[in-house]
């Protein structure tokens, strides 16, 4: 399948390359059926080194609703700088609450699934997703280099055990995924330059070595859920997840990094330049980390006699994760209307999911709403609303996460004066 294994998946893991799995459920199911006193523990520790992502993260505690007595750490290690940022990016959004995302829709958790997709596994995101990710990234900025205000604003997230230089580090790149401070990134040239050096003389024979590597290779390894349409537009474009009928064309900064070149190696010359540009994985695909398989609907899994494909892993990941958002929003198992691919299609609140009325139009409702909400805080209903971040109402209750760097392991640091170049 790869003419150049490590060339192929790239210098840096922006995605896992295997299923989301519960991290806690051995332990759990074993505390469930044993009497052992390490099973009656009020904490346990979780160590997550190089995963990339935080896919296991995410179904972990989404999927420890009983075991809300149980506080959990999870300490993360990652080898990049840029993974630490994209998982604080990660849980950000999974976690804050659906109603203080600060989006003007009707089906909030459908947004973040959206948003949390395209900046998980798109190269080209939409507008709306890119201004969305440009005022988060100058929050960060603004709090990432003080411990005590990020702690103070993300209460779940600790920084503690990076040095100050890997903090100043982290600032730098979420500075790089802002707009004004790298206007030029076009990664689709960058896509196509990486794709075109892996084919070689294989290039001019696209879409049939997509599709030979998605319907023969992939399904050989077990990989039976990725329909063929769907990984050939990813391997062209870079575009893996189009859940709604809108235009993907801003560049996803997320996945920005860089690479250093030595002159030594082609010319003999000391020195070298480093390079900003996609150096991910471009054969495996973003697909493997929530869509092979739904536990919510396995039906939705299955394939029909011949090997076609039903539902795609696009579909697949976007119910999985929209299962996850809502456990970790509400506090239990998701109701099947959440775990069904009609989900968003009728104009439909998420009130009628809660068992609130279903004609209940939810957007001229808002202010009273509000109006009555601050009456049981006994808030005066004139004054002003008080100021606050949302995450410190985050959806992660009795969970803390911990991030870190190895020492000698960050083999490539961040710096926003490097110039933007054409690979």
């Amino acid at each position: 399948m790869f003419s150049n294994d490590s060339e192929a998946l790239g210098y840096i893991a922006w995605w896992g390359l295997s299923p989301a799995i519960n991290l806690l459920n051995n332990y759990l199911c074993e505390c469930d059926t044993s009497n052992s006193p390490y099973c009656f523990r009020s904490s346990v520790n979780v160590f997550c080194f190089g995963m990339g992502d935080a896919r296991h993260i995410i179904k972990t505690v989404s999927q420890s609703i009983n075991s809300k007595h149980l506080y959990k750490q999870f300490d993360m290690f990652e080898r990049n700088i840029e993974l630490v940022a994209r998982q604080i990016l990660q849980l950000y959004t999974v976690g804050i609450p659906n109603k203080d995302m600060g989006l003007q829709a009707i089906y909030l958790i459908k947004d973040k699934t959206d948003i949390f997709l395209e900046l998980y596994g798109n190269t080209l995101i939409r507008e709306t997703t890119e201004t969305w990710l440009d005022g988060i990234a100058t929050h960060f900025i603004n709090t990432i280099t003080d411990t005590g205000v990020f702690y103070e604003t993300f209460p779940k997230i600790s920084v503690n055990k990076l040095k100050s230089k890997e903090r100043d580090h982290l600032e730098c790149v979420f500075k790089s995924w802002r707009r004004k401070n790298l206007p030029k990134f076009d990664i689709s040239t960058y896509w196509n330059s990486r794709v075109r050096q892996h084919l070689g003389v294989r290039y001019d024979a696209i879409p049939n070595v997509f599709d030979w590597d998605c319907s023969i290779v992939l399904r050989d390894r077990g990989v039976k859920t990725i329909d063929s349409r769907e990984y050939s537009r990813w391997r062209s474009t870079g575009v893996a997840f189009t859940p709604r009928q809108a235009s993907y064309l801003s560049p996803n900064r997320s996945l920005a990094s860089p690479r250093y070149f030595s002159h030594s190696q082609c010319s003999g010359d000391l020195g070298g330049s480093t390079l900003i540009g996609y150096w991910g994985d471009i054969v495996c695909s973003p697909f493997l980390a929530f869509g092979t398989f739904t536990e919510r609907s396995p039906e939705l899994s299955k394939t029909l006699p011949g090997g076609r494909i039903i539902y795609g892993a696009s579909v697949l990941s976007e119910l999985n994760l929209r299962c996850f958002m809502w456990e970790l929003e509400h506090g239990r198992k998701a109701p099947p209307t959440i775990a069904s691919t009609e989900f968003g299609v009728e104009n439909e609140g998420e009130k009628t999911v809660d068992g609130g009325d279903e004609n209940s139009s939810g957007a001229d409702d808002a202010p009273e709403a509000k109006k009555e909400d601050s009456l049981k805080r006994g808030e005066d209903a004139g004054a002003e609303p008080k100021t606050h971040h949302p995450f410190r109402k985050c959806c992660f209750r009795s969970h803390q996460f911990s991030l870190g760097l190895f020492e000698g392991l960050l083999n490539c640091c961040f710096f926003s004066q490097i110039p933007v170049e054409d690979i």
